[in-house]
């Protein structure tokens, strides 16, 4: 699972990836609701999923990664037959920066070449077409935004379930 966490305008949009299928299978796009309300809301889908692996994104959301950490050890997860323990799901935050989303791109990239199938979802859809690239003059670094006044949400939540979903293959 991939979260985008939502501030302001913006949505809280979360994405589920299967590992074995190599596909996107659920998500949660909200918005204007409480950190809590959309915190029941992920949780609610990781489980229903058996999630095994969450990236939301790291930058300036502690207080909701810590939330959502405590809504899911709240739960009673299934034993997993392997380890004998509750499966609960790993949260590996993920901060995003210049270069960071530069590889997170690059590997979704890949995993499309590679056959990874979407769900056919119109916003989704929309904001992915509309994702842009520019070359940073100084640098040379990549740099991947949405056109002013758009949303990425749903893109960084998907770049982010992909990562989440190759380390789990990998």
């Amino acid at each position: 699972m991939g979260i985008d966490w939502g501030q302001s305008d913006d949505f809280t949009d979360a994405r589920i990836f299967d590992a074995t299928a190599y596909c996107e299978v659920a998500l949660v796009h909200i918005n204007k609701h409480s950190y809590e309300h959309m915190i029941d809301k992920i949780v609610e889908l990781a489980f229903l999923w058996h999630v095994e692996k969450i990236m939301p994104e790291r930058n300036s959301m502690g207080s909701a990664i810590e939330m959502l950490n405590a809504a899911l050890n709240k739960l009673e997860w299934p034993i997993d037959k392997r380890t004998g323990y509750p499966s609960n799901p790993t949260i590996q935050a993920f901060w995003t920066d210049i270069r960071s989303k530069d590889r997170l791109v690059k590997l979704f990239q890949a995993g499309i070449e590679a056959g990874l199938k979407l769900l056919d979802d119109p916003i989704a859809n929309q904001e992915l077409r509309a994702f842009i690239s520019k070359q940073q003059p100084t640098s040379l670094l990549w740099s991947y935004t949405h056109p002013d006044g758009g949303h990425d949400d749903t893109v960084i939540a998907r770049l982010l379930a992909h990562l989440a979903c190759y380390e789990l293959k990998a």
